[in-house]
C-alpha cells in the first residue's frame, strides 16, 4: 500500500480499486481502506521532501478530493468514506 500511495500520479491501479470499492460499498468494513488511513497519516519521504504526512502529497490528496466527491454523489450513499477520511 505504501508503494502505490507514494507513486499514485504514475499508477492509476489504487485509486481505481478505491473508486470500484466505494461504489460496491462496505468501506467501514474493508482492510484495504484501513491500511491506506493508517499510511496518509504517516510521516514519509515523498518527493524528497523528508518528514511530510503522505496526504499532503499533491497526488494524493487529489485521489482522496476525487474518492470524496464520487461518496457523495453516489445514489443512497452513507458516506462511510466521507467521514472516516475526516
Amino acid at each position: 500500500m505504501q508503494f502505490y500511495l507514494t507513486d499514485i500520479g504514475k499508477n492509476p491501479l489504487l485509486p481505481k480499486v478505491l473508486q470500484a470499492r466505494i461504489e460496491l460499498g462496505g468501506t467501514k468494513d474493508s482492510d484495504a481502506f484501513d491500511e491506506m488511513y493508517r499510511q496518509i497519516v504517516k510521516k514519509q519521504t515523498v518527493d524528497e521532501k523528508q518528514g511530510q504526512i503522505v496526504i499532503g502529497d499533491a497526488n494524493i490528496h487529489r485521489v482522496i478530493k476525487d474518492l470524496v466527491k464520487l461518496d457523495a454523489e453516489k445514489k443512497d450513499s452513507s458516506l462511510d468514506f466521507s467521514t472516516s477520511i475526516s
